[in-house]
């Protein structure tokens, strides 16, 4: 299968959609009616193409969520003389 949005979607993913839709909501985005929809849609949904249509109309919408683990951030290295500002 070479499309993307045709991979199936993982119960994290549906997740990370569904919060997505709770700070658009949060922001005054979404009403709670379309909350309600597309919550319920994203549960449902059962590939990458249909979790990218319920956020394609939000800011910073993707076109399918990643898959890919978060990698956490290299810590900081201290100044060179050793002290911390």
């Amino acid at each position: 299968m070479n499309d993307p949005g045709g991979m199936r979607a993982s119960d994290a993913e549906r997740e990370s959609v569904v919060e997505r839709l709770r700070v658009a909501s949060a922001e005054g985005r979404l009403t709670l009616a379309e909350l309600t929809e597309r919550t319920e849609a994203a549960y449902l949904a059962q590939t990458h193409g249909e979790l990218a249509q319920i956020t394609a109309d939000l800011p910073g919408a993707a076109p399918a969520p990643s898959s890919a683990p978060a990698v956490p951030a290299a810590p900081q290295a201290g100044c060179a003389s050793g002290s911390w500002r």
